[in-house]
């Protein structure tokens, strides 16, 4: 039988495909949409204006940079983080009960509780980082701008630079259409910029909820595990850190390795995930007699079982291939 850490790890790869569902459905439905309307919005305010614009009439300039500039701001930006906040608060709440499931499930009783505290849905708004930087506009207590608020700022500037640039080149309205509304040009990039931000807040929601799961249930769970979907994609960073240990609360290193604990995503699009280090058996079993119910002879063995993910389920790819196909 395999042991605790591997059916943990079996659940969490389960719970990433899932993770990846939800990212595709996000952009497909919320996303792509938002950005259609912009481009139709934006492309028939070019038509209406370009060929009235002239550099030496800044007044005008400025007024259609601003125009421009509000029209991708209020149809795509602004929209996509109010329809994306419900999805990582519901993500909270749910990596939390999936959390408690994942051990429940792999000791084969109900020793963890799936609601989360009242108190917890603040801990994870203010946890769920990128780079250190908050989510979700007014999300931290101190005012740190998020992602969002230096998305809209960025794409603002950029869209600014390119229509004097346009104007400079003397493009045509067709030209002109192009460079901001096409899939290479302006808005593309835009369109992109703001899926990176989705996919990762994602996994910065789900980490975070994780990390205040395990820190919540520190009586059966000693420290944290950082795994990655090792493949061509994973980067050095991620891959320098898979499979490394960390006590809770403080977070020192566990094993021998002398590095940092860094939480993911550790940069955009990571798809590394922490995993519990359970406590030893004596302590899981203390905790459950405690509850007046008792582990199975056959769970109990699987305690300290051969670990073997490094040969076996060392990539997404050879996790798959191990599933029974209708999984697959």
């Amino acid at each position: 039988m395999a042991s605790w850490a591997e059916l943990i790890e079996d659940k969490v790869f389960s719970e990433a495909a899932d993770l990846a569902k939800l990212e595709a459905s996000v952009v497909k439905s919320t996303l792509r949409p938002l950005f259609l309307e912009a481009r139709q919005e934006m492309s028939q305010k070019l038509i209406e204006e370009w060929e009235l614009l002239s550099l030496q009439d800044r007044g005008r300039v400025r007024s259609f940079i601003i125009t421009l500039t509000d029209l991708l701001e209020q149809s795509a930006l602004e929209p996509i983080e109010r329809s994306v906040r419900p999805v990582l608060e519901n993500l909270a709440a749910g990596t939390y009960a999936q959390s408690a499931m994942e051990i429940n499930t792999v000791l084969q009783v109900q020793l963890l509780s799936t609601t989360a505290p009242p108190n917890f849905f603040a801990k994870v708004a203010d946890r769920a980082l990128i780079e250190n930087q908050p989510l979700l506009t007014s999300a931290r207590a101190d005012g740190s701008p998020s992602w969002w608020m230096s998305l809209r700022e960025s794409e603002r500037t950029r869209l600014a630079r390119e229509i004097r640039k346009s104007l400079i080149l003397g493009e045509s309205t067709q030209q002109a259409t192009q460079r901001f509304t096409s899939k290479s040009g302006v808005l593309g990039v835009s369109s992109r910029n703001a899926e990176s931000v989705v996919r990762t807040s994602i996994h910065s929601v789900t980490n975070a909820a994780r990390a205040e799961f395990y820190e919540d249930n520190q009586d059966v769970i000693d420290g944290v595990e950082s795994i990655g979907t090792l493949d061509s994609r994973t980067t050095i960073v991620c891959r320098a850190y898979d499979g490394l240990k960390w006590s809770l609360p403080d977070y020192k290193p566990i094993g021998g390795h002398n590095k940092t604990h860094l939480p993911p995503p550790r940069h955009f699009r990571c798809r590394s995930v922490l995993i519990p280090v359970l406590s030893g058996l004596d302590a899981i079993d203390k905790k459950v007699r405690e509850m007046g119910m008792e582990l199975e002879p056959t769970i109990r063995a699987a305690a300290d079982g051969p670990r073997e993910r490094k040969s076996i389920k060392g990539d997404m790819s050879g996790w798959l291939r191990s599933q029974s196909e209708n999984k697959q």
